[in-house]
């Protein structure tokens, strides 16, 4: 699909389903293309981004942007696991307490 905004013009294309770092994503990309002098470029310039999206964690496991004015940027979920937590990670440690404070305000009866 191709859309034009001012000086500039975009396209957006979807993928078919990949797996990608074990997990069913669907990709896509998006380039807006900027027209020449638009930033005092002499020709016209892509700007392209690419996401990679996992419906199951709910999540771009992969964004890859592109611009000519301010260089690439990639986004990447490292380390992924898709197994359940040990849940020892959400228990307090043995030696924790709840201290209860009480403020007094001086001067008050």
């Amino acid at each position: 699909m191709i859309h034009s905004r001012g000086g500039a013009q975009s396209a957006t294309a979807s993928t078919a389903p990949a797996v990608a770092y074990a997990t069913l994503s669907s990709g896509g990309a998006a380039i807006t293309t900027l027209a020449a002098g638009e930033f005092g470029n002499t020709r016209s310039e892509p700007i392209v981004k690419e996401f990679w999206y996992s419906p199951r964690l709910g999540l771009n496991i992969i964004t890859k942007r592109f611009d000519p004015r301010s260089g690439s940027q990639n986004f990447i979920v490292n380390h992924l696991s898709l197994n359940e937590p040990d849940p020892r990670t959400f228990e307090p440690p043995a030696d924790y307490r709840i201290v209860r404070q009480v403020v007094v305000k001086q001067g008050t009866p």
